[in-house]
């Protein structure tokens, strides 16, 4: 009986161990989710913050050259977009016109110096010339939208060709350059938005553009916070 009465306390001082074990890992536990919430929130707000401030930048440059440069339009998803076909290459052709040439002119080096600020430049990972086209075959083909591929990225290719010939470029803007061909995969709706998104009929007119899009590190940051939460909850 007297082993029975000494097994008994030391059972339930081990168990009482166990749970403050317990306890102690699951406070450690959340107090570590907490925290990574936190920061994901503070990344997140941090670069929603410089989004919109890059936004501000853009539209305080070019605001009243929008209507002289053909309707050029600035967006808060960091894209510059010029739209007004007529104004940047012939039809089916991929030289820029005398207009887009004079256009590129006067936006490429005051663009570039805005991509070239140290808070702008250390958080950018790339700069997307985009061409993008209707959905009108050109060519002999039967394939329109491969036709028009090799059109959109002749055209992003051509006004890449040119910006380079700035002399404020230099190897840190060749760095996240890029020139990209879209075809028709993004039409536009008579109200500017993603076709595809919308379900409304195509405007070929408003999807025959030329677009400069900004990519942040905010995508990569995000992705490795995600994957790091994970690994602690299974």
């Amino acid at each position: 009986m007297a082993h029975k009465e000494h097994y008994w306390p030391a059972y339930a001082d081990l168990m009482t161990l166990l749970m403050m074990v317990f306890l102690f890992i699951s406070v450690s536990f959340l107090s570590r989710v907490k925290e990574q919430e936190e920061n994901k929130k503070k990344i997140l707000e941090e670069y929603k913050s410089f989004k919109n401030n890059i936004c501000i930048r853009l539209k305080n440059e070019f605001e009243n050259e929008k209507k002289k440069w053909g309707n050029m339009e600035i967006s808060c998803d960091l894209s510059v977009r010029f739209n007004d076909p007529q104004t940047l290459f012939a039809t089916g052709k991929a030289d820029l016109t005398d207009r887009f040439k004079a256009i590129l002119d006067e936006f490429t080096p005051r663009y570039f110096a805005i991509l070239m600020e140290d808070t702008i430049y250390s958080k950018l990972v790339e700069v997307r010339i985009e061409g993008h086209t209707d959905t009108v075959s050109f060519g002999a083909g039967k394939d329109s939208y491969m036709e028009n591929m090799s059109l959109s990225h002749a055209r992003s290719r051509e006004v890449l060709a040119y910006m380079r010939r700035c002399p404020c470029f230099n190897s840190k803007l060749q760095a996240i350059l890029t020139a990209n061909g879209y075809s028709f995969a993004r039409p536009l709706d008579d109200d500017k938005n993603y076709a595809y998104e919308t379900g409304k009929k195509i405007n070929n007119e408003y999807s025959r553009r030329v677009e400069f899009r900004l990519i942040t590190k905010s995508e990569s940051v995000i992705e490795r916070l995600q994957n790091q939460f994970s690994i602690t909850n299974p």
